[in-house]
């Protein structure tokens, strides 16, 4: 969904406290309709892109706005089960936001950043970006300004209805076009509704391979990287995710899968996903399988071997709501998702470093240098920046 010029407006009167009655209830009913969190993440980011927002806002004014959004935010989670804690609704998706504000405007450029050279505020986060690839040979960088496309009967537009400049208009009766993929590079994300209504939304440094048609016996998909699913169900024809030697069967339902390293990682948050073992591409595996419950998380280890466990989705989801969520993690976990959300490159001078654990909570729209500030200040790491190269040790 485009963010039209009358809700930037509004949005830049909340922050600076200049907004009635009538627009704030405008801008909440704005929020209420928007279908993804991220989409309101990217109304803040364009405003700090733009510069629009970064004059005249008090500290006063910023420290009520994040105080009262947490509260707000809090209170609606709160008795919630388990496994939807994470879906959290529209109102909840704008307070995320403006918390986000919260801590760009208190960390914004122009002050001086504690313990962190002052060039590590160049490094802003990643975006919507994507390519497009058909098997003709045909790719399309996709608008950056567009949050995700949709494919119906053979053709794509993006999700707003607006057709892809550079793509070929198709009515999908073109053969030749049996498959595409969806690229996101380091420090890009996109989403894409597949033929069926599928919905998936890819993390950085992914690819989602996708028929432009699925066939009347199954739907089939193949990721590499991190993708979050909402399947449309329809139990005649049974959905499955490829991700390295894993295979995920689902009917309907919503899950995550991590297959950035070799340790591929498949969480549930609704219905149920049966986990299986392609022995073929590892022989000396146990293989088998494993059925999930929403709240746990299916892990193919090194040795190709399936374990289940409980997981807190809010953590493991973070990504999905624009946020890191960091829970006793390791610091070489933390640096490499910031290293793909950053794009940027990482260097231990102290590997013991590595195995420090972490946990830290932050929106993924702020600079680089707020996240390293928070690490900092919580561990016995050092950050310094050259070039586009985090260098780490010790204190």
């Amino acid at each position: 969904m485009a963010v039209n010029e009358h809700i930037k407006q509004l949005f830049a009167k909340y922050l600076n406290d200049t907004i009635n009655d009538q627009e704030r209830h405008d801008l909440l009913e704005f929020f209420g309709i928007i279908e993804e969190a991220e989409n309101a993440a990217q109304l803040l980011y364009e405003a700090i892109a733009s510069d629009q927002l970064n004059q005249g806002v008090s500290d006063e004014r910023i420290a009520k706005i994040s105080v009262g959004a947490h509260e707000r935010l809090e209170r609606r989670m709160t008795h919630r089960p388990d496994w939807i804690l994470w879906k959290i609704g529209a109102y909840a998706a704008a307070a995320l936001v403006i918390m986000g504000v919260g801590l760009f405007f208190i960390n914004r450029p122009d002050r001086p950043l504690s313990g962190l050279q002052s060039e590590k505020s160049e490094i802003l986060p990643g975006f919507n970006q994507a390519t497009l690839t058909f098997n003709n040979g045909t790719t399309v960088k996709l608008d950056s300004s567009q949050s995700g496309i949709i494919v119906h009967d053979g053709a794509v537009n993006y999700a707003n209805g607006s057709s892809i400049l550079g793509l070929a208009t198709s009515d999908g009766s073109d053969p030749i076009l049996s498959y595409a993929i969806l690229t996101t590079p380091k420090g890009g994300q996109y989403q894409i509704i597949l033929p069926d209504g599928t919905k998936v939304w890819l993390n950085a440094a992914s690819m989602l391979k996708y028929p432009t048609r699925f066939k009347d016996t199954g739907r089939e998909v193949i990721l590499d990287g991190e993708g979050y699913f909402e399947i449309k169900e329809d139990r005649a024809k049974p959905f499955r995710v490829w991700s390295k030697n894993q295979e995920i069967l689902v009917l309907g339902t919503s899950f995550n899968v991590n297959s950035y390293d070799t340790t591929i990682k498949t969480t549930l948050v609704s219905g149920a996903v049966k986990v299986l073992i392609n022995r073929d591409s590892r022989p000396n595996s146990a293989g088998g399988s494993l059925v999930l419950a929403p709240g746990e998380q299916a892990t193919v280890q090194n040795n190709g071997n399936l374990i289940k466990v409980r997981v807190d989705i809010s953590s493991e989801l973070a990504w999905r709501n624009g946020q890191f969520n960091f829970q006793n993690e390791t610091l070489v976990s933390i640096m490499q998702q910031i290293a793909r959300w950053y794009n940027v490159d990482v260097e231990f001078k102290d590997e013991a470093l590595k195995n420090e654990t972490y946990a830290a909570i932050s929106t993924r729209f702020d600079q680089v240098a707020v996240l390293l500030n928070l690490l900092e200040k919580t561990g016995d790491a050092h950050f310094t920046i050259h070039n586009r190269t985090i260098i780490i040790s010790k204190k």
